[in-house]
């Protein structure tokens, strides 16, 4: 970019610089150590020992739940795949050129994928099972959708405790809408766009240039909660309820900036 400008910056009226592809990864801090693990248990009154049948329920309300979400907004149930190599998303474009969806979900997806767990293992000094970290795998389910605001984006989900949630968004569509929306005239051109800064363009230009970083993650709390509509695992509340483990539980646009990284 820096050298496009430099040979013809006297062509060049303006450049707006944003993310190409943006990532946030949500976890329940409190849930993502050991001690912590256990102490949810407890609050929740679920025996260490007992830990694997109470955890197989939770994904198995999980999955049903986004399977029922699945059926009721694009038609269709949760395609099983069974290799992670997949190409997930061309999956998806295909789809939307069949469905010709242009805004809500295109479709939803699953496959084994690697990831970390708890299992319960006898602790012979404490005398009881401890809640042990390990790698293992698990499904993931895949949600892709054409938002209306952001675009083209998708939801991954570990339905296995403790429940990672990982929403990606392409940032050049994001600012193709924003630009449709302050009625900018400007080309697109591959995955990028050309901005014609002139007028009264210019002036919204320049604000969307300013608020490039506003990542709106309230509105991204509510394509998690779209997902996980009418599921209560008893997770969230229990953690909310719990002073030792409040500061950090949720995932909302107060707390959930320390749990979100961008790529």
């Amino acid at each position: 970019m820096r050298q496009l400008v430099a040979r013809f910056g006297k062509a060049v009226k303006g450049v707006l610089t944003g993310f190409d592809r943006i990532v946030f990864k949500g976890t329940l801090l409190p849930l993502a150590h050991e001690d912590g693990a256990m102490s949810f248990l407890r609050w929740s009154g679920v025996l260490n020992r007992d830990y694997k049948k109470w955890m197989q329920a939770q994904t198995n309300a999980l999955v049903t739940t986004v399977e029922r979400y699945a059926r009721e907004h694009s038609g269709r149930p949760i395609i099983h795949l069974d290799t992670w190599r997949y190409d997930k998303e061309k999956l998806a474009r295909k789809r939307q050129e069949q469905t010709g969806v242009d805004s809500g979900l295109i479709g939803a997806w699953s496959c084994l994928e690697s990831c970390w767990s708890y299992r319960a293992r006898y602790c012979a000094e404490k005398g009881y099972p401890q809640l042990r970290r390990y790698t293992t795998q698990c499904k993931h389910l895949y949600l892709y959708l054409d938002h209306e605001q952001y675009g083209w984006m998708n939801v991954r989900l570990q339905t296995w405790f403790p429940y990672h949630i990982q929403i990606a968004l392409n940032g050049r569509e994001w600012l193709r809408r924003r630009l449709e929306a302050r009625e900018v005239d400007f080309l697109r051109q591959g995955g990028g766009h050309a901005v014609q800064v002139t007028g009264a363009s210019r002036r919204y230009s320049r604000e969307l240039a300013l608020s490039t970083c506003d990542l709106h993650l309230p509105l991204l709390d509510a394509v998690a909660e779209r997902v996980g509509h009418g599921l209560d695992y008893g997770c969230a509340g229990a953690v909310d309820r719990h002073d030792g483990l409040a500061p950090a539980a949720r995932l909302d646009h107060g707390q959930q900036r320390q749990c979100a990284s961008l790529s």
